[in-house]
């Protein structure tokens, strides 16, 4: 009887330690965590991409991001121009970034399809009412354009790096 009591006190004693290192290794490495990054904080850095990248909108980030490390994210194509951005520079937050295309115009007169444009991150709304606008008025000019209800600075902006009007 003495036996198994001794026993079962060992066993019990034996399970206390293990839970008891547990529970110190658990400890010890939530320390350690918390000493790496005390003044980091976890804000979401958000940043909107369009023009000549495979994935176009909205890309969250726990850090800031340079131009580099956002068209790497972002997939920009291999027609984009990203020589206007210094790559090593942070991107500004709330601000959209538009990819230009290399040396890729659409003509005005050949604008005949709402697809020819969808990677602009226009709103689809928007490109039927341009495309409206382009079978009433075979010559156009950009006053004309930006007086196409929707179409504000920046929607104008991606146009004109994509139109040609002439």
């Amino acid at each position: 009887m003495k036996k198994n009591l001794l026993k079962l006190f060992f066993i019990f004693l034996f399970m206390l330690g293990m839970a008891g290192t547990i529970f110190l290794i658990d400890k010890y490495k939530t320390m350690n965590i918390k000493k790496i990054n005390p003044d980091e904080k976890n804000d979401i850095h958000y940043y909107k991409i369009s023009g000549a990248a495979k994935h176009i909108g909205v890309h969250k980030s726990l850090k800031k991001l340079t131009y580099r490390e956002l068209f790497f994210i972002a997939k920009v194509s291999e027609n984009a121009n990203i020589e206007i951005f210094k790559l090593n520079n942070y991107v500004p937050e709330n601000s959209e970034v538009v990819v230009p295309y290399k040396n890729y115009k659409l003509k005005w007169i050949y604008f005949e399809n709402i697809n020819q444009l969808s990677k602009l991150g226009i709103s689809k709304k928007i490109l039927i009412s341009l495309l409206k606008h382009r079978r009433e008025k075979i010559k156009t000019s950009w006053a004309n354009i930006e007086k196409i209800s929707g179409i504000g600075e920046k929607t104008l902006e991606k146009l004109k790096n994509f139109l040609e009007l002439n």
